[in-house]
């Protein structure tokens, strides 16, 4: 998921491989948050819809919320804010550091509190 290219092959074998993944993102793909105007029934084209940045952030907010389920919601809420914030603030700035992404570095913010 890191890599500078994402293989959007590679990463369609591995949501294949896992039921509760491909399920995860059709369901999340045909929401009303995205405002499709058709469903979309294939895991390459949800991903290609998404587009790069927002699958990743997609996948890393899905392995965050599966991985500290004993965490509280709030905490995984705070870091999506402060992902978004730190977009925003780069956005408005003009910032563009190549290899980082703001949205990973403010929801990593949060890091040491979800790993006590």
């Amino acid at each position: 998921m890191n890599q500078p290219e994402l293989d959007f092959s590679a990463v369609e074998a591995i949501l294949k491989s896992d039921l509760s993944l491909s399920l995860k993102l059709l369901r999340y793909i045909n929401s009303a948050a995205i405002r499709l105007r058709y469903p979309v029934t294939s895991l390459r084209q949800a991903m290609v819809l998404l587009g790069e940045q927002n699958f990743r952030r997609w996948a890393l907010l899905t392995l965050a919320t599966s991985l500290l389920e004993d965490k509280p919601q709030e905490l995984i809420l705070t870091g999506v804010i402060r992902g978004r914030f730190c977009e925003l603030i780069c956005q408005g700035v003009g910032w563009r550091i190549l290899g980082v992404d703001p949205f990973l570095v403010g929801f990593l913010s949060v890091l040491d509190a979800l790993l006590d």
